[in-house]
């Protein structure tokens, strides 16, 4: 009861301030008669006979039309439309989930044995994990592959250098591209579309 009064004598309050301005903006005409017809009140203000919530038939469709006009371009309406309508049903969420991060999963919590393996080398471990084991050599390999000329060129950028440049040097490359890794995250403001498209152009 006290919230369908709250959001009744506040509906009616929206709707005195939307109907002075809606007859402001629109003049005089018909529709103002009906209106003033419907609530009452003679164009007075303080007279105007709004119904609250709780008493509006939704079957009247005189008068329901007279509310959606006058509310339609109103924020308070739309925001409480979009707030407990739109909303809770489009982007469900709940209050509380559960969530953990690494040191739970891999500490002796929640589970008595665990075996990991991570493709990057680190010793940031939890604590009951001990240290990580790495595969001996292949800091070493990745070493050798990375700094063999028969892989890796050089190829030095102008201090004018932009995303299109990168783009064509890559291209242009004496040995041929096969695939393009940013992996300094140079290309910026392309989607992967296209800088596709792009590529496809310059290739010879």
């Amino acid at each position: 009861g006290g919230v369908g009064g709250g959001v009744g004598g506040a509906c009616a309050l929206v709707v005195a301030t939307e109907k002075k301005a809606f007859l402001a903006s629109e003049g005089a005409s018909e529709r103002d008669t009906a209106i003033d017809a419907a609530i009452g009140g003679e164009g007075d203000p303080t007279m105007w006979d709004i119904l609250p919530l709780h008493l509006l038939d939704m079957r009247d469709v005189e008068y329901t039309m007279m509310l959606y006009e006058m509310l339609k371009r109103s924020h308070l309406p739309i925001r409480f439309y979009l707030d407990h309508l739109v909303f809770p049903e489009t982007t469900a969420h709940q209050n509380a989930k559960l969530s953990a991060n690494g040191q739970d999963l891999g500490g002796a919590m929640l589970f008595s044995r665990r075996i990991a393996f991570s493709g990057t080398p680190s010793s940031l471990l939890p604590l009951e994990m001990g240290e990580c084991v790495h595969q001996l050599g292949d800091d070493a390999k990745m070493l050798r592959t990375l700094t063999d000329p028969a892989t890796v060129t050089r190829h030095s950028l102008p201090a004018s250098w932009d995303v299109p440049y990168i783009l064509k040097a890559a291209a242009a490359a004496e040995l041929g591209a096969h695939a393009l890794i940013d992996c300094g995250a140079l290309i910026t403001g392309m989607s992967n579309l296209e800088v596709a498209a792009a590529l496809v152009e310059l290739l010879p």
